[in-house]
């Protein structure tokens, strides 16, 4: 049998462990919307490129040159290999 004094303390630990792991819930929430809100955008991605050939083969060489400019940082080629770094 427990006295007051370790009901009390009990309930004080368990109060506490309670906080704590709504806490913990509230994080992992949170991830998974941004996951979901990932998975989302990517889907979102991925069908836009599905019209990206035609919409490409349809601009003209200055607009193309000028987008990619404005994505790409540095592009390196030797050894039979190329590496492209992006602004992003």
């Amino acid at each position: 049998m427990e006295t007051i004094e370790e009901l009390g303390e009990n309930i004080a630990r368990i109060r506490k462990e309670t906080e704590s792991n709504r806490t913990e819930l509230d994080r992992y929430a949170s991830h998974s919307s941004l996951t979901a809100q990932k998975v989302l955008s990517v889907r979102k991605l991925v069908a836009s490129f599905d019209d990206f050939d035609a919409y490409w083969g349809g601009l003209p060489l200055d607009e193309k040159k000028m987008i990619l400019r404005s994505i790409i940082k540095e592009i390196r080629a030797g050894n039979g290999r190329v590496e492209i770094d992006f602004l992003f």
